[in-house]
């Protein structure tokens, strides 16, 4: 197919895109019919919180078929952050189930009754499993929401949990490559460094990606780090070093590699740079995940501006960008498209018997939406 390197639909493609509240308004039709990106994702902001479970799911059916609409893909990735814990995005009766420390053996079991949920929101894309080895207790980010800590038990826990996902019709994502577990800062407010040499990572933080790459993982998520033992100067998000040379080219990772959310304040700064888009593009990152409360539709238009002028300059090649569309496209095809649909009340008891049985002590059940949260969203009341 003949690419038109002038249109910013060709460059709209590499971007995941997240609406402002639960219904589509005007101006963002008007840009995604000019962005037309390949991804959206959903947070809590997209759902209406005070409404009954038949009134949220039929606005937020309009909503993404408005989004559908404006886009024009029949392929669209419909993407949602769905770990457990405190990261749950859907109103109730979404089940509420524990951090992924808790579940162990039924981490399939909850992967599956995950599954059914998400897709009836059309979800088939899912933000999780985190496959972080949570190894330092001073780590304020990642903590319970790492399956374990040491790195054998992560690899046992977080592979079949993506087998599970993928046969349920979720496209798991593991993040955060590669490693968030040993940090002591929050990559949403600041910019972590791993000091940690490569030998020491391959050991410990590479080792469940590299499992989890064996078992077919069919996208990663970055993070946004610095490991200067990989590359001095650059986060891993934008680092060839990081993304080509090591995942792709010694790790053998296939996949869609996915920024984390670029409106973290590790790396919103540098989007008032025009080189940031082809900077991330050239160094492997096929989707920019431009999330965030400080991002809006405007501001991914630009990033596919920029984009467009590093090709139009020749600072970005021409076939790199045709090559890497091209297989995002073709990785768009295995994502299945599922109908919005309600559930029955049955579905959600026999989900909340799992969620008991993961955490008997109910703990999980104090994680509602907080919408004085920022980037976290739903948070312990």
């Amino acid at each position: 197919m003949q690419i038109d390197f002038e249109s910013i639909s060709t460059y709209g493609e590499f971007f995941i895109i997240e609406p402002q509240a639960a219904s589509l308004l005007e101006q963002e039709r008007k840009l995604l019919e000019i962005i037309r990106p390949a991804a959206v994702v959903f947070r809590a902001r997209n759902f209406l919180f005070d409404q009954p479970y038949p009134v949220w799911l039929q606005a937020y059916r309009e909503l993404l078929h408005d989004i559908q609409q404006a886009v024009g893909h029949r392929d669209l990735l419909i993407c949602i952050d769905h770990e457990g814990g405190r990261v749950v995005r859907p109103p109730l009766p979404i089940t509420r189930f524990p951090y992924l420390c808790k579940w162990k053996s039924l981490g399939p079991k909850i992967a599956e009754a995950m599954a059914i949920e998400l897709t009836s929101l059309g979800i088939n894309v899912n933000f999780a499993p985190v496959a972080d080895v949570n190894s330092n207790p001073l780590n304020p980010v990642i903590g319970p929401r790492a399956a374990a800590e040491t790195v054998a038990e992560v690899i046992a826990e977080t592979v079949p949990i993506c087998e599970a996902f993928m046969r349920s019709g979720i496209l798991p994502c593991a993040k955060h490559f590669p490693g968030h577990g040993d940090t002591s800062k929050d990559s949403h407010y600041e910019l972590p460094l791993v000091a940690k040499s490569k030998a020491e990572l391959m050991q410990t933080e590479l080792a469940p990606f590299q499992a989890l790459i064996k078992a077919g993982v069919p996208l990663i998520m970055t993070a946004h780090i610095l490991y200067p033992q990989l590359d001095e100067h650059l986060p891993a998000t934008f680092s060839s070093r990081i993304l080509r040379r090591l995942l792709r080219e010694e790790m053998g990772f296939k996949g869609l590699v996915v920024s984390d959310g670029m409106g973290m304040h590790s790396v919103s700064s540098t989007l008032n740079t025009s080189s940031t888009a082809a900077a991330g593009i050239a160094a492997g990152v096929d989707l920019y995940c431009m999330a965030g409360d400080s991002l809006t539709l405007e501001t991914t238009l630009k990033m596919a501006q920029d984009l467009q002028a590093s090709v139009l300059n020749q600072e970005l090649s021409r076939e790199l960008v045709a090559d890497r569309r091209t297989g995002l496209r073709k990785f768009r095809r295995l994502a299945r498209q599922h109908p919005v649909s309600e559930l029955p009340r049955a579905v959600f008891d026999s989900h909340a018997a799992l969620a008991d049985m993961a955490d008997p002590s109910g703990e999980y059940r104090h994680f509602q939406y907080r919408p004085d949260k920022g980037h976290d969203t739903a948070g312990k009341k």
